[in-house]
């Protein structure tokens, strides 16, 4: 036999299982409030509609015949079971008893299962509250994380074409001159410095002289730049030498030390003026210069 008992919070109505009260001492957990309530005294048999059996029809004739009257005497006169409607109208005047106010739930309290979801697993019960849905965490589609990569990856290209370029800057200018005025832009957003390049033999000595001047000597020369693009300024490298052209003295001058500018521009001619003062004793008959980069 089944039994139900309903909830004295909300109501609802619920089928439970001997045993389970058993277990849990009678009490419950109703699944709609989540309210806890002892049951002693609230579980109600529910009725079972019985149908009358089927006589079973005879395989074989009668052997005599059976009186009407006689089978009226032994119909069954029983009273019909009491029909669900007024089972329902009983259950609706169902007073519960009210719940002792210092009881608690024990921890092993049965959790029961709404009826309606017994009899009709496949609907929703009408008094079911309106459960928000979670919002689901956005997710990039395919067609948005491949533009997202494809952009990513171009600016990683970028990245690297611009590093590459700023490293071999001084490079790619003695290849090709008209990059040095993007380069320099360049440096000047990152804080690099613009070196020119220095190229052999693209800054040639055109002339020199060296006449006594002031009790000492003075070395005059001048330097063109003959490519077509902008030009470290070199190092200047003077040797005195004596009658038989053995080296008596030897001295660098770096163009800091000449009052040089730092570059050439593509063509440009630079005179330069020192003025010299011999050791004592030292008598130099000629002269060499030359220009090189250390």
């Amino acid at each position: 036999m089944s039994w139900f008992t309903r909830c004295p919070a909300c109501g609802v109505t619920y089928a439970v299982v001997p045993d389970q009260l058993k277990v849990a001492q009678g009490w419950l957990r109703c699944g709609q409030c989540q309210q806890a309530f002892d049951s002693t005294g609230m579980v109600l048999p529910w009725p079972v509609d019985v149908e009358a059996p089927q006589p079973s029809l005879p395989t074989e004739a009668p052997s005599a015949r059976l009186d009407l009257n006689d089978f009226l005497q032994h119909e069954d006169k029983s009273a019909l079971q009491t029909p669900v409607a007024a089972f329902e109208e009983a259950l609706s005047t169902f007073k519960p008893q009210p719940l002792p106010t210092t009881a608690t739930a024990p921890s092993s309290a049965v959790w029961a299962v709404p009826l309606g979801d017994l009899l009709a697993p496949n609907t929703a019960p009408n008094t079911a509250p309106n459960m928000a849905p979670e919002e689901e965490p956005a997710v990039l589609t395919p067609k948005a994380s491949s533009w997202w990569s494809t952009l990513l990856a171009w600016g990683l290209l970028l990245a690297l074409l611009l590093q590459w370029g700023i490293a071999g800057r001084d490079k790619w200018v003695a290849a090709e001159p008209s990059f040095a005025p993007p380069l320099q832009a360049a440096c000047r957003l990152l804080g690099c410095e613009m070196v020119p390049p220095a190229v052999r033999d693209g800054v040639v000595i055109e002339n020199s002289s060296m006449a006594p001047r002031d009790g000492g000597l003075a070395l005059l020369w001048s330097v063109r730049n003959v490519t077509r693009q902008t030009l470290e300024m070199p190092a200047l490298e003077l040797t005195w030498l004596d009658a038989q052209d053995k080296v008596l003295l030897r001295r660098v001058f770096r163009p800091t030390e000449q009052d040089a500018p730092a570059a050439l521009t593509p063509g440009q001619i630079w005179q330069g003026q020192l003025q010299l003062l011999p050791a004592e004793g030292l008598q130099p008959m000629g002269y060499r210069l030359v220009n090189f980069y250390p």
